[in-house]
C-alpha cells in the first residue's frame, strides 16, 4: 500500500509539472503573439527590430521581416569577425512608385533583423540572370554573368560596401567568348571563383588572372545543374539537379543522382564522381524519359 501510495503521489506531481509547462508555453506564445500584432515594429537606422521572445522550453518562430522588393538571389555569409549567420539577399530592380531600394540587403539569421547594405553599383544589374557565391574568407559577395552575350563581374566587400566592377571578360579574363552567362552556378573554393554553365566548368586563377577550363561532369553530358556547394573539409563540389541539352524524349536526367568534385591541393586537378547514393526523390516525368530513352537505345 505505500509503494502503491507513493506510486500515485508521483504521477500526480508529474501531471501537475506537465501541466504547469504547458500553462507557461502557452501565456508565454500569448504574449508574443500579443506583442507582435499590438506593437508596431520599431525602425533604428534603417533595421527593423521584432519584440524579443520570452525564455521558454518550447519556442514560437518569429515572423521574419518582409523584404520591399523581391529576392532573385539569396545566399549564406557567416561573419566570422562577429560570430554572426547573414542571409545575404540580392533584390530585383526597383518597383515603380516606391520608395524601396533594390541592392543587397543583410538578413540576421540570429537576431531576426533586416538592413539594407548597399546599393548596386549600376542600374543596369540584373540579379536574377546572375550567379551568386560567398567567399566567407574574404567577406565577399560574387554576382558573375547577366543576359546577353558578355556579361559582367560583380564584387562586394561586405565588410566596406565597396563594389569592384569588373567587365569585357573574354579580353581581360579569357572567359570563353561563347560561354553562357545566364544564370551560371558559382561557388568560391579557396578564394578562386568557380562557375558552371551550359557544361563547362571553369576557374579563375589568380595568379594568372584570368579563367582556365576544368574537366566538365559526365564528360560534358551534364549541361545544367540546379544547385552547387562546396564543402572545405571535403574537398569536394558537390552538384545537384542535373540534366543534359537534348529535347523531348531524347533528355537524360539526373535529378535522382548527387555529383561531386575532388581536387588536388593545388588546385590544378579536378574529377568528378557520382555518388553511390542517390536522393530520396526523383521527377517522374524525367524518369519516364530516360526509361524511353534506355529502351530505344
Amino acid at each position: 500500500e505505500t509503494s502503491a501510495g507513493k506510486a500515485v503521489e508521483q504521477i500526480k506531481k508529474l501531471q501537475q509539472e506537465t501541466r504547469g509547462a504547458i500553462e507557461c508555453t502557452l501565456a508565454d506564445m500569448h504574449e508574443l503573439n500579443s506583442a507582435i500584432t499590438t506593437t508596431a515594429m520599431g525602425t533604428t537606422s534603417g533595421v527593423t527590430v521584432l519584440p524579443p521572445l520570452h525564455a521558454s522550453s518550447l519556442y514560437a518562430a518569429k515572423p521574419p521581416p518582409l523584404i520591399p522588393v523581391a529576392c532573385d538571389k539569396i545566399a549564406y555569409w557567416y561573419d566570422s569577425a562577429n560570430d554572426a549567420d547573414f542571409a545575404v539577399c540580392c533584390t530585383g530592380n526597383e518597383m515603380f512608385g516606391s520608395a524601396y531600394k533594390s541592392g543587397v540587403y543583410l538578413y540576421d539569421l540570429n537576431a531576426s533583423t533586416l538592413q539594407f547594405l548597399c546599393a548596386y553599383p549600376d542600374k543596369a544589374v540584373y540579379a536574377n540572370s546572375m550567379g551568386i557565391a560567398i567567399d566567407a574568407e574574404q567577406h565577399k559577395l560574387h554576382l558573375f554573368g547577366g543576359k546577353g552575350l558578355f556579361g559582367q563581374w560583380l564584387i562586394l566587400n561586405l565588410k566596406a560596401k565597396i563594389w569592384e566592377v569588373r567587365k569585357d571578360l573574354s579580353r581581360k579574363y579569357a572567359v570563353p567568348f561563347s560561354y553562357h552567362m545566364e544564370s551560371p552556378k558559382c561557388v568560391v573554393v579557396a578564394k578562386r571563383l568557380h562557375i558552371f554553365s551550359k557544361g563547362k566548368f571553369l576557374r579563375y586563377n589568380r595568379r594568372k588572372k584570368k579563367f582556365v577550363e576544368l574537366k566538365n561532369i559526365n564528360d560534358g553530358d551534364v549541361k545544367h545543374v540546379e544547385y552547387m556547394f562546396y564543402v572545405q573539409s571535403q574537398h569536394r563540389i558537390y552538384a545537384f539537379g542535373a540534366r543534359n541539352d537534348n529535347a523531348g524524349d531524347e533528355t537524360v536526367s539526373y535529378y535522382d543522382d548527387i555529383w561531386y568534385c575532388e581536387h588536388s591541393e593545388s588546385y590544378t586537378e579536378y574529377k568528378w564522381y557520382r555518388y553511390h547514393i542517390k536522393l530520396p526523390y526523383h521527377d517522374i516525368n524525367n524518369n519516364n524519359n530516360n526509361n524511353h530513352h534506355r529502351q530505344n537505345s
